[in-house]
């Protein structure tokens, strides 16, 4: 089990170390950063938000496009990073300047519709990030009310605010101005699960090495018991004969 965790976790820090399934844009500034060319990058939104794998496919659903937007922290890193890609021509990026968005984030209560069956609660609160990196979560996630099924959506729809959504588990979204989108369960790109594997793999490799150790004491010390027992038989047996 060490062995093939140890696999999977070389295969996803490669992927992730080459940026695989990245827009072009935000490939290069990722590589900027890398390189030290950037100041203020903090990551993609898919890698700074964690999430229940129960909800992998609303979340990744609700946040669409905006998975790869690059989080950086201020105004200004994103204007240095806008004019290289420009210079450059390698393609364009979206970004959320933190000092920026939280001036900006929306801050209303949750609709009162979160409290009914079926729902399980407004997007942002579902999601984990660092205490800094909320407000733009919060703007991103923050009019979006995670529900159970297409029924659920369609019965809380008239209650939601204008500007809010309801995004079922299975990755339908309705809308407040009435609209619906949905069909087949294709995901973006598992990218969610594979940013949690990252995260967890460490420590779960580390557990089983644990684990292994102790195993490994406790089989060590079984084996020089059985060895103090065997010479005890030996010299029981002797003494027996001369008996």
């Amino acid at each position: 089990r060490i062995g093939k965790a140890e696999n999977r976790l070389d295969v996803l820090q490669r992927v992730h170390e080459s940026v695989t399934g990245l827009h072009a844009g935000v490939r290069q500034v990722m590589q900027w950063d890398r390189e030290g060319q950037l100041h203020g990058i903090r990551g993609t939104v898919a890698e700074l938000v964690a999430v229940d794998a129960h909800y992998d496919t609303a979340i990744e659903v609700a946040l669409g496009g905006h998975l790869q937007d690059i989080v950086v922290d201020a105004w200004r890193d994103a204007e240095a990073a806008i004019e290289l890609l420009k210079r450059s021509r390698s393609g364009r990026a979206t970004f959320q300047p933190i000092e920026t968005v939280r001036q900006r984030v929306d801050n209303r209560p949750p609709p009162d519709v979160v409290r009914l069956a079926g729902v399980h609660g407004v997007a942002s609160e579902l999601v984990r990030a660092d205490e800094d990196v909320m407000p733009v979560v919060q703007s991103l996630l923050g009019r979006i009310v995670v529900v159970e099924d297409m029924p659920t959506a369609r019965r809380i729809l008239p209650e939601l605010p204008r500007g809010f959504s309801a995004v079922t588990l299975s990755g339908e979204i309705a809308r407040s101005g009435g609209s619906v989108t949905g069909g087949s369960a294709v995901r973006e790109s598992g990218v969610l699960g594979r940013e949690r594997e990252l995260r967890d793999l460490p420590g779960q490799i580390r557990s089983l090495k644990s684990k292994r150790e102790f195993l490994r004491r406790q089989r060590d010390e079984i084996r020089a018991e059985l060895a103090t027992l065997e010479e005890q038989r030996g010299e029981l047996a002797t003494e027996r004969s001369g008996l």
